[in-house]
Formats: structure tokens, sequence, C-alpha cells
């Protein structure tokens, strides 16, 4: 045993005893040889003093290993470990540790009287991706532990499975059991097990019908909502209130491209196209509806479907579009229903997206360019609402350079590299502010999200307009939504207007997030998906929730 003072520990001079302690009572938990007491016991100290003790690792008590044990201090009848922790040297099998006073000290086990986990508020468990918990424990007082360790036990692998230490993966759906323990102290805990998502689709900002389309964990393709012209790849025009598999589709590979749009959906496993739903949709000029089938006139690529045509961008940076305002300078008002090259008048093109009345690009020097009928202002470009603009992509006025373009109905916005939000064309919702102070503009405005900064991470996930409201994500994860709130597609419990960006409520963290016309989905970092808004023929995929009713806040999607 060492007891180093530094100069001044002590307001007078003291003399001080150091007597080690005869082995403790069997069962008191203490390691034997390795209590010690500091004499006059009591004495208050100006400076702390570090005490040092020397304990036999053969003596360790059963159940508890070396690195649980820690230096403690006896309070009364009761054992406390130190508020400053412990260092623990192993090879010396040594603890030292900072003592404010004189008294008795021992080695012993962190003394856990209870344990729970702390951020059980962040979601369910999947089997896409392992999740790491964070424990608790606390001494008889409730105080919490410093520095203790934990075991943790699956009751039923087949739900959940423990990977190493605190790291857990669903297994199925359902309630998942486990055993957390520190020293003595043990609970069971209980996390929900869902199915998880690798992605969620529909169509953005645009008009029905309206469908969602994902991924899932098994790497299937699954459907929900609308089916009216088969676009949930279903043999009858049925609405589902929850996913239902596409048949006929290989499973999907590590580079697999989804795109749901109004009436048709796209899926590529690893390269090529099939599609399902309305014909023209999908690039095809063809009257009528298919159920999957082979795509072979669509290039690979990234590909957006909106509400009138839609768009694949190949990584050689070059675009093909089809239905209205394909950009490809031909008479405005023909209507493509086969790809088309869209210009490049500012470069090579990153992301191309469609909607309703405009369609916008992103250059690779983080340019806009829009085209189409300028509804509103739409095409951000300075013309007047109404003035008409040539079947060509148009730079939108702004130096501007954004990380991901979105479009609406009839306006879209930006998001820059920075994290900021500017918007042009109709002002729905109040997306870009006061509807009464700014109805509409045909350049761009600052969103009115004040201080807030969103992700702006490249992957074109983090950020979307529906045809009312908005949604970012930021840097953690947090979702905010602002707009119009009837529908409940702002996540905020409530279903008043918010002219400001609110946080969707519940705690969770999302990796990605899709807005669509009327509601939202996200995905949690562990594979979960949320769905909130309004209940569109089910579109929801949450049965629970009545048709076109409005789901206030996120709700987990269901399993197939």
């Amino acid at each position: 045993m060492r007891l180093v003072a530094p100069p001044g520990a002590v307001s007078a001079t003291v003399r001080v005893t150091i007597v080690r302690v005869a082995d403790p009572p069997a069962g008191a938990g203490l390691v034997p040889r390795s209590v010690v007491d500091i004499g006059p016991h009591n004495t208050t100290l100006l400076l702390p003093m570090t005490l040092e003790v020397r304990y036999d690792a053969s003596a360790v008590p059963a159940g508890a290993a070396e690195p649980d044990l820690r230096l403690h201090f006896r309070d009364g009848a009761v054992w406390r470990e130190l508020e400053g922790g412990s260092s623990r040297d192993a090879a010396s099998h040594r603890i030292a540790g900072q003592i404010t006073r004189f008294g008795r000290y021992g080695v012993m086990p962190a003394s856990a009287a209870s344990v729970q986990l702390s951020d059980t508020a962040v979601g369910p468990i999947t089997s896409l991706a392992a999740r790491t918990l964070v424990a608790r424990a606390f001494d008889a007082a409730g105080i919490p532990l410093i520095g203790a360790s934990f075991t943790l036990a699956a009751l039923d692998p087949s739900a959940a499975t423990v990977e190493t230490g605190l790291v857990v993966r669903g297994a199925s759906t359902g309630p998942a059991r486990f055993v957390l323990a520190s020293g003595l102290a043990r609970d069971t805990i209980v996390l929900d097990a869902v199915f998880g998502w690798r992605a969620i689709r529909f169509v953005g900002g645009g008009n029905a019908p309206f469908h969602t389309c994902g991924i899932g964990q098994d790497d299937r393709v699954y459907c929900w909502g609308e089916n009216k012209l088969l676009q949930g790849g279903r043999a009858t025009p049925d609405s589902a209130p929850a996913p239902v598999a596409v048949p006929g589709l290989a499973v999907a590979g590590a580079a697999a491209r989804l795109a749901a749009g109004s009436g048709a959906t796209c899926y590529a496993p690893g390269g090529a196209w099939t599609c399902w739903g309305t014909r023209r949709m999908s690039g095809e000029d063809v009257v009528g509806v298919t159920m999957p089938r082979d795509a072979p006139w669509l290039v690979d690529g990234r590909m957006h479907l909106g509400s009138n045509g839609g768009c694949v961008t190949p990584a050689d940076g070059t675009a093909r579009c089809w239905g209205v305002s394909p950009g490809d300078g031909s008479n405005p008002s023909s209507i493509r229903w086969t790809p088309q090259s869209v210009q490049q008048p500012g470069g090579p093109w990153m992301v191309v997206r469609p909607g309703l009345n405009v369609v916008c690009g992103l250059t690779t020097q983080r340019r806009a360019y829009c085209w189409g009928p300028n509804v509103h202002g739409s095409n951000g470009t300075g013309l007047s609402p109404g003035q008409f603009h040539e079947n060509i992509p148009n730079a939108v006025a702004t130096s501007q350079q954004f990380d991901d373009v979105r479009v609406g109905p009839d306006f879209a916005c930006g998001l820059t590299i920075d994290g900021d939000v500017w918007c042009w064309g109709k002002n729905r919702g109040g997306v870009m502010g006061d509807m009464t102070a700014v109805p509409e503009s045909p350049v761009p405005v600052r969103a009115p999200i004040g201080a807030l900064r969103f992700h702006a991470n490249g992957t074109g996930e983090t950020f979307g307009v529906g045809s009312l409201h908005a949604c970012g994500l930021t840097s953690s994860g947090q979702a905010y939504c602002w707009g119009r709130g009837i529908e409940g597609a702002l996540g905020s419990g409530s279903t008043a207007h918010a002219p400001a960006p609110v946080a969707v409520v519940g705690g969770h963290r999302f990796r990605s997030l899709t807005v669509g016309a009327l509601f939202t989905c996200g995905i949690t970092p562990y594979g979960a998906g949320y769905c909130w808004g309004l209940n569109y023929y089910g579109a929801l995929g949450i049965p629970a929730v009545p048709l076109f009713a409005p789901q206030l806040t996120p709700a987990v999607l269901v399993a197939p």
C-alpha cells in the first residue's frame, strides 16, 4: 500500500496511521488482504491524496473479474466506490484512486445494485445492422457507478443475438429479451426486433396515385398502397395496407436501385431495369399497364420517377428523360414517352429529378438547372411566372452550390453544400416562409430554417420536399419538417401549420429520409422504417392507421 500526499493536503500537522485490516467476512465482496485503515478517521483533506493498494489477483470474488475491481471507501455500513473512479495496473495488480478523507478503504468489484439501459429511446433492432447498447449501473443509493463492466445474454437467439459485449442484432420480428448484468446485479430487458429496410421509395411532390415500395432486409422488393395501375406489382388492382412482395424479381445486389413515381415502379438489382405499372411512365411509348417486365430501353444509372415522366442519370454524366419536358430541346408542347438525351449547358449531370410541372438537375459543378412550363416561376430562372421556357435546361438564378435539388408540383428546393435550403416557384404550404408575403418567387429565396443546417453528405437522402411540406436531417440524424401539417406529414404530433422547422417527435435518429406528397418516411441507422402523414390508400404501410387518416407521429413500418 502507498499513500502519496501533496504539500498542503492537511491544515495542520497530523500523525497518520495506516493499518492493514484482517480479512473481511466471507461474502462481503472485498478482495482478501486489500483492506486498509487510514487514521485519524474522518480527517478531511484540503487536497486529494493518492491511495494505491495492491491486491491478490487469485483472490478476486467469485462471479467477478479483475476489470471489475474498484477502490471503495466505507461510508457507515455501506461500501461506496470512489467518486473519481479508480485506475488499475493489470501487470502489477495495483489499484489507485484519489481520496479526500481518512477512513477505511478496500478493493472490491463495482458494487452495482441495479442496471439499466440508457438509450432505449433510439428505436428497435433489425437484422440489417448491429446496434451497440449503452448501459448504466447504480449502487444501493441510486448513485451511478463509474466504469462498471457489463455482460449481456440473449434469452432467445432466434429473436436476437449478442455479437460481442453490448452489441446486438435482431434475428426475427417481435420482442427480443436479454439479461443485462454487472457483478451480481441483473435485469431482463426487452427490445423490439422489427423487419429492416434498405431503401424506401415513393413519388415526391406530385399527384396521385400513391404507392410505396422498398427493399427489405431479405433483399426482396415489397410494395404497398394504391395499385390501380399495377404500380404495386400485384396482379389485381387492389390497395394493400402492408408490404407485399413483388413476384418474379431477382434479389437485390449491393448496387440495387429502386424508383417509384405516379403509376409506375422500376427496379434494377444490379444493372438492368425491370419496370411495372403504367408503361409510359417507365419510358415505353405504349398505352397500358404491365406486371414486372424487363426494360432494355433504359440505361443503367440513377433513376427518378415523377408525376409526368422520369429520368436516368448514368455514371458518364449524361441524362435521359421522358414524358413532359424531357429537356432535349424539342417542341415544348410535345411529350416524349421514350428516353431523350438531355442537353448539357452546364456540363455533366450528377442527378436529374422530374416533378409535376418542372424538371431540375444538378451538374457536377453543383449548379442547379431547371426546365418546363415555368408555372409559378418554378424554373427559378428569374422569368416572371407564366413566361414559357424552351424545353432545354436553364440555369437557376443563384450562385449557390447545391448538394441536392428536390422538385415539388410547381416549386423546387436545393440543399446547399453547407446545409442551407433555397426554394423557388410556388410557395406551397409555406416552404419558403410566409405565404402572404411570398406567394411565389421566380428566383431562389432562402427557406425559413433559421440557424438550422441539414446534412449535405452527397447521398440525396437527407432532404426532400412534398406537395406542401419539406423535411431535412441534421448531421446527428434528427429530422425536422415545416409547412402544412394537417395531413400529419410534419411528424410533430400536431396538425398545426409550421412556418419554421419543427423536430419530428419520438427521439429517433435517421440515416435517410424520403419525403412524399403528403407523407414522410425515414430509416434509422439500424434499418428500422418509420412513416408518418396521410395514409392514402395504405401508402404508410401501417395497417393500424385507418385509410385516408393522418398519422401525426412516426410509426414503425410493419413486416411483410
